[in-house]
């Protein structure tokens, strides 16, 4: 299957304002709190390790303090990578303009006027629907998004995202 659109601006802010939606479900409350209580159990630490620096300094509880904090600031940091890249997904790169997409057994090649690339089905995760787009995400907060404009029937594509998904989901299970 073959589809030609065209994305504009205000295609890319729907897919933002979506892929947020999508990433505060993705990242729980629980995990943040579970951040938040290790960090400050961190801090805690290292005060505790700071005030006892003497002849009997327990180097195991400063190994354990390193250990945690190291966890936590790489945790946050990649967290803000995430949430950065879901709000500004295409700061790097935005690819604006018309897209030629091919639907194939093998994946969904897309091809711009500066870019090709091409997209595995172990890497769809789904699709959602908006107003004005189809968006076929993909693993890792990224996804592509095709006009509803050019879209004659959005059916088809989605059967399609739903067949491969079946097929790699099983593939996987057997496995």
């Amino acid at each position: 299957m073959h589809i030609t659109s065209t994305t504009t601006l205000d295609h890319w802010r729907e897919f933002q304002d979506v892929m947020l939606r999508h990433l505060s479900k993705t990242r729980p409350l629980d995990k943040t709190i579970l951040y938040w209580v290790v960090s400050i159990l961190m801090w805690i630490f290292i005060a505790i390790a700071v005030i006892a620096i003497g002849d009997d300094f327990d180097w195991r509880s400063a190994a354990v303090a390193s250990v945690i904090f190291i966890t936590a600031f790489v945790d946050y940091l990649y967290g803000q990578y995430r949430r950065g890249r879901a709000i500004r997904p295409l700061t790097h790169g935005m690819a604006l303009g018309t897209h030629e997409f091919d639907f194939n057994p093998g994946g969904i090649d897309v091809t711009g006027p500066h870019h090709s690339l091409h997209v595995d089905w172990e890497l769809v995760t789904g699709y959602l629907e908006t107003p004005r787009s189809l968006i076929i995400l993909l693993e890792d907060v990224n996804g592509l998004v095709l006009s509803r404009e050019d879209i004659a029937d959005p059916e088809p594509i989605k059967r399609l995202v739903d067949e491969h998904r079946a097929i790699v989901v099983s593939a996987t299970t057997q496995a």
